[in-house]
């Protein structure tokens, strides 16, 4: 990137392979159930999260590792042609590409199984290497789909170089586990899903109304400035500071829900980078997600910041009237 100077966006962790069949439903414990299509979509949360970011505008360089092999290859022409800094994209001569394979329901519902590969051998060294060359940036987004070390040195080199640093803690197995994590003072805002709220906060996001709560639980377990939980066509809810605020949501037709969530976060970020606060932003990332879901594949269902600001315009004319 080094035309235009750092990057606005660095983002951290994994870049793999979604192999997506697709049948009128998820299969049960056990069940085979003939599907009606597949496909083969770039993914990996820190490749969707890069792409959301890029699409909206932003800067964005990506970390990651990837195997000499037909699957990195793609990956790093799929996150090139969206203007994703990939000089950091690297390749292992050992281990494959991740792969994951995904069961869709027509729905939109999926189950995925994540096989890291070459993602997992991603080290702290690695990391700390390629965010020292590529310099200052104004927003660290990290997952957790890679080695929770490699993790925690990206966020100790994004804090001190006075970024803001995002943690998207996905996927999180346990609150036992995240309780023990050593970097969460460094972590300026918590985004997660209903389901991993619920688990880290212990309030049952069965019930909406509880949303807000939950998010400033998050804040007062874990240290976090703030916090975001997704809820879907149902919206987000923010805790920051002594504010807890509700954002509505979007129904819509649902066509895919894989890596919405990872357009929402890439979104989110590029709206702070804009200088957005984090109601406005949460607000606008709500609609790149439901424009992302109506449309197949991660990468490919991020939206333009020009396709996204036309529908926020509408649905803001829709709401004023």
């Amino acid at each position: 990137m080094n035309a235009g100077g750092s990057p606005d966006i660095i983002v951290v962790g994994s870049a793999h392979m979604d192999v997506i069949a697709r049948a009128a439903r998820l299969p049960g414990a056990g069940e085979s159930l003939l599907g009606d299509s597949y496909a083969m979509h770039p993914g990996g949360k820190a490749g969707n999260q890069a792409i959301a970011a890029a699409q909206q505008g932003a800067r964005t360089a990506i970390i990651a590792r990837v195997g000499s092999d037909g699957f990195g290859d793609e990956l790093r022409r799929a996150l090139s042609k969206k203007l994703v800094d990939v000089t950091f994209l690297l390749r292992d001569t050992i281990a494959r590409t991740g792969v994951s394979p995904v069961f869709m329901a027509n729905s939109g519902e999926y189950a995925s199984i994540i096989v890291p590969g070459a993602s997992q051998r991603l080290t702290p060294e690695l990391v700390s290497a390629a965010m020292s060359a590529l310099g200052n940036c104004k927003v660290l987004m990290v997952q957790l789909e890679i080695d929770l070390a490699t993790s925690a040195a990206a966020i100790s080199v994004g804090k001190g170089g006075a970024a803001l640093v995002m943690l998207n803690a996905s996927p999180v197995s346990s609150l036992a586990s995240a309780l023990k994590w050593s970097f969460w003072s460094d972590v300026d805002l918590l985004i997660v899903n209903r389901d991993e709220a619920s688990m880290l906060s212990g309030i049952d996001l069965g019930v909406h109304s509880h949303a807000p709560r939950a998010a400033t639980e998050l804040r007062r377990r874990f240290g976090v400035r703030e916090a975001v939980i997704t809820l879907g066509a149902r919206g987000a809810a923010i805790s920051s500071g002594s504010e807890e605020v509700e954002i509505s949501g979007h129904v819509v037709p649902v066509i895919d829900t894989l890596g919405a969530g990872d357009a929402f976060a890439g979104a989110l970020a590029a709206s702070l980078v804009r200088g957005d606060d984090l109601t406005s932003a949460t607000e606008f990332a709500t609609v790149v997600g439901a424009i992302a879901v109506q449309r197949e594949g991660a990468y490919d269902a991020s939206p333009t910041l020009a396709e996204a600001r036309s529908v926020a315009e509408a649905v803001h004319r829709q709401s004023a009237r």
